[in-house]
């Protein structure tokens, strides 16, 4: 029986994108698309069913198809996936349609003086009627496929000045729509926001009278593309994370979707493209150890794992070469299924990403330009260098009383922070918690600290870290230097001279304390990821007396993630070394593996038994004040320690 999305851990994602003038399935190879589904046996597959250009890859009569099919190759994945009980999806590009804007210009977004966007669709416009229900319609009850991956929609929402647009506002209003300079812009660009919303929930409705076990989500949707509580009923979340330096990217999204408690995968790029879009064929296939690493920065947080890789011969037939790198990953991701999948995280430390706003010289919405975001993940990888365990909390799960679950909150750097939020943080650390808050988020806090509008300046600074210091080019706060407060401290040369500044800063209100760092950290780690500046980040929290679960003794390379399921501790361990971050690097075939590695678990009480998964291997360990103490002699990629 084919699982559905909720109970699906691995799948394999192949799109095309066919283009203008293209013969679909040119080649046509199903013999070996059936040897790939034998042999790396998913859970679910996602085929392409019409590209960014907007011409559908297999003889639709609602949309417009490829200039020339040769063999219907959306029959092909149905027929050789039915026959293994394997779920198939198609990949349908949403908004991002060029035909659909050559064939209807009216119906395309339009800038604010009434200039035609080439690629993008008006979700105002009757597009989802006329196009993408109709084509959602032949897929479900035609092909039979058993849900649908909407490509090319929340990131291409933008301002929209379209008539439907346009029209709609003054229904609504009574008023002509602002324009940049506008006191009310904002306002207009929320309602851009809210017409996608009715876009998507308007085809779920309309496809759940149609075919109501139909699975859909949009690419992206209440991601980190769109920090907002999800008030659209997607059957699950899903996306496409960075194809370079892609592990790390993994380890960012990972922990925009996990929070949401949907159905969640991401989808790796099997090929690091030049650049990373879809019409390049400047392509290099990952090797199996890149897979591995990416593969376990997901389901150590309890997701489910997909990666992608085109459709060759014009979409009839798929890489066979790379077919038992592929087998191997499924092993790999396959082995550790029963321990990681739906495990949930132990909570410690939450990093803030606020619901912020693209700037106003931006007309993407949902599109990756948050500063907020970008400190955020500055901060996720300080966190996790450090070796301690962190997790994504959104602004609408302040005011959930979410954060009361966790013992540090860290507020990036943010441009905008709702009021009620920060007073609700305020109110977190008057009763106990502890917070660390970035330079430019200082300001929401200032009736605690007094921090309040200090001048800053650019330079360059040596921040200290245990017995080394470290050279920064940053923003700083103008300050004087107090020995009772300060919690890190900098110099002006790279000596331990007399003229000592503040680096942070700790205050103390009601059971709690917070922590303002005195010069733009993310920012800083960002461009200079040094031991030294990871020691002092290590300093914040022990002034804070914050004591992780885990305790890595003697190993940097070491990512941590703690995490628990049916009653039982799971300590998940990730080999982060290797050439994963390098731009140059486009593919590796092995990363140096760790040894002996000590660690310090913190338990209430003794353990009735631990083993190390996969393999199901027992291990030795010592239990003393509340610590268990153990070794694990060697870490290829993923390892985790599984305590009852």
């Amino acid at each position: 029986m084919r699982k559905r999305r909720v109970d699906s851990y691995f799948g394999i994602h192949f799109d095309f994108h066919a283009n203008e003038g293209e013969t679909v399935a040119r080649v046509y190879r199903p013999d070996i698309v059936a040897n790939l589904l034998d042999r790396v046996k998913p859970d679910f597959v996602q085929c392409d069913t019409k590209g960014h250009a907007g011409l559908s890859s297999y003889p639709t009569k609602a949309g417009t198809p490829a200039f020339e099919i040769k063999e219907d190759v959306l029959k092909m994945w149905r027929e050789l996936t039915k026959k293994r009980d394997i779920a198939l999806y198609a990949h349908h590009s949403g908004l991002y349609d060029r035909k659909v804007v050559e064939n209807h210009p009216d119906w395309a977004v339009k800038n604010e003086n009434g200039e035609i966007n080439p690629e993008y669709i008006s979700p105002f416009s009757p597009y989802a009627d006329e196009i993408l229900i109709p084509q959602l319609k032949e897929i479900a009850l035609n092909y039979e496929l058993d849900g649908a991956w909407i490509d090319g929609d929340c990131w291409v929402v933008s301002v929209d000045y379209s008539d439907y647009a346009v029209n709609k506002y003054f229904e609504e209003t009574g008023k002509k729509p602002p324009v940049k300079g506008d006191s009310d812009y904002e306002d207009y660009r929320d309602f851009c926001k809210k017409g996608f919303h009715d876009y998507v929930r308007h085809y779920l409705d309309e496809m759940k009278k149609i075919a109501p076990d139909f699975q859909i989500t949009s690419n992206w949707i209440f991601s980190a593309h769109m920090p907002v509580k999800p008030d659209v009923d997607v059957e699950f979340l899903s996306g496409d994370y960075d194809n370079a330096n892609s592990v790390a990217s993994a380890r960012h999204h990972g922990r925009c979707v996990a929070n949401k408690n949907l159905p969640w995968d991401l989808l790796a790029w099997g090929q690091n493209a030049r650049p990373g879009a879809w019409t390049t064929r400047n392509r290099s296939t990952k090797e199996y150890i890149q897979y591995c690493q990416e593969a376990s920065e997901i389901i150590a947080m309890g997701g489910a794992f997909e990666f992608f890789n085109i459709m060759y011969g014009s979409g009839g037939c798929v890489q066979e070469w790379a077919i038992p790198i592929w087998e191997k990953v499924a092993e790999f991701v396959r082995e550790r299924e029963d321990v990681c999948f739906k495990s949930s995280p132990v909570k410690e430390i939450a990093v803030l990403f606020p619901e912020e706003k693209t700037p106003h010289d931006v007309d993407r919405l949902y599109i990756l330009k948050y500063n907020g975001f970008k400190s955020l993940c500055s901060w996720i990888d300080a966190i996790q260098n450090t070796q301690y365990s962190c997790n994504v909390i959104n602004e609408y799960m302040v005011h959930e009383n979410e954060l009361d679950n966790f013992k540090v909150l860290v507020v990036p750097n943010s441009d905008f922070i709702n009021q009620k939020t920060a007073d609700k943080i305020s109110e977190y650390i008057k009763n106990g918690g502890k917070v660390i808050t970035d330079l430019k988020s200082n300001k929401y806090f200032s009736k605690i600290t007094g921090m309040n509008e200090l001048a800053t300046e650019q330079k360059l600074i040596f921040i200290k870290g245990k017995n080394a210091l470290a050279a920064l080019e940053t923003e700083v706060l103008i300050c004087n230097y107090n020995e009772k407060t300060s919690t890190g401290e900098y110099y002006e040369d790279n000596y331990f001279d007399e003229n000592i500044h503040n680096a942070a800063v700790i205050t103390n209100y009601g059971k709690g304390q917070i922590i303002s760092m005195c010069f733009d950290f993310s920012e800083s780690y960002k461009n200079n990821i040094t031991t030294a500046i990871e020691d002092f980040l290590r300093e914040q929290f022990e002034a804070l007396e914050f004591e992780p679960v885990v305790k890595v003794l003697n190993n940097t390379f070491v990512d941590v993630l703690t995490m628990k399921k049916d009653g039982k501790l799971l300590v998940n361990l990730i080999n982060y070394s290797g050439n994963h971050a390098l731009d140059k690097v486009r593919s590796y075939g092995s990363i140096p593996p760790l040894y002996n590695i000590d660690l310090a678990i913190k338990t209430e009480k003794a353990p009735g038994n631990i083993r190390i998964e996969p393999g199901h291997k027992k291990c030795d360990f010592r239990y003393e004040n509340n610590n268990i103490y153990l070794t694990l002699d060697k870490l290829e990629v993923h390892k985790i320690i599984v305590i009852e």
